[in-house]
């Protein structure tokens, strides 16, 4: 599957929705320049590190992973 700029952050936005249904909330999407973000915001309770290879998983699967940088905040 290959998306355009304008394609990724509705594609990326539904797979994490369906990853994380009820764990987590987009709370900010965007594209442009050939770039797409997204803020996505995870149950506290959650183990961090199984959020993340959730997260790696999901990404894996649009094959956009070699292409993301995960900046993970608290």
């Amino acid at each position: 599957m290959v998306l355009g700029a304008e394609e990724r952050p509705a594609v990326l936005v539904e797979a994490l929705d369906a990853a994380f249904g009820p764990d987590g909330e987009i709370t900010g999407a965007g594209g442009g320049m050939g770039r797409c973000h997204l803020d996505l915001e995870i149950k506290e309770s959650l183990d961090r590190a199984a959020v993340l290879d959730r997260l790696r998983s999901v990404l894996a699967g649009l094959r956009v992973d070699e292409y993301a940088a995960l900046n993970v905040s608290d």
